[in-house]
């Protein structure tokens, strides 16, 4: 595939650093779904590239979206689907590119060392409700579902 990235490696002190750096961005500047009643919790990390988004309905999560270095993974409630791929966030080859926006490219079998390593990444902030509930996600992964 054209534009695939190579494999992020990384050590623990860096993992902990990403994850430390996520910082939850103020509620109000946040879209909200008055017709489902969901909220939107959006971390951005101090590094670029580097997000978590949630949609929560009854502090439940619906859906997350965590990426970093042009790589995401993503969990949707209504499909018990996780899908993993590619962001455009670092290509550069697009003049008209507007930092703000991204575009994601899902894999067709999904990327386990990612899904190990954004488990790593948001384990560092366990204790903390939203992380919490991701983290049991994670933990029930032996049945993924493929899109």
């Amino acid at each position: 595939m054209a534009g695939k990235l190579k494999l992020i490696l990384m050590n623990q002190k860096e993992i902990t650093t990403l994850g430390a750096g996520l910082r939850r961005i103020n509620q109000k500047i946040l879209s909200r779904d008055n017709q489902q009643g969901a909220i939107r919790v959006w971390y951005q990390g101090e590094e670029l590239y580097n997000d978590l988004c949630v949609e929560l309905q009854d502090q439940e999560i619906q859906w997350f979206q965590f990426t970093i270095r042009g790589k995401y993974l993503s969990w949707d409630k209504k499909s018990d689907c996780w899908h993993t791929g590619i962001t455009n966030e670092l290509r550069t080859e697009d003049l008209t590119f507007y930092p703000a926006s991204k575009l994601i490219e899902s894999e067709k079998h999904l990327d386990e060392y990612f899904i190990k390593l954004a488990y790593a990444i948001l384990n560092t902030r366990a204790g903390e409700p939203i992380f919490d509930n991701i983290i049991l996600l994670f933990e029930q992964i032996n049945s993924v579902k493929l899109p």
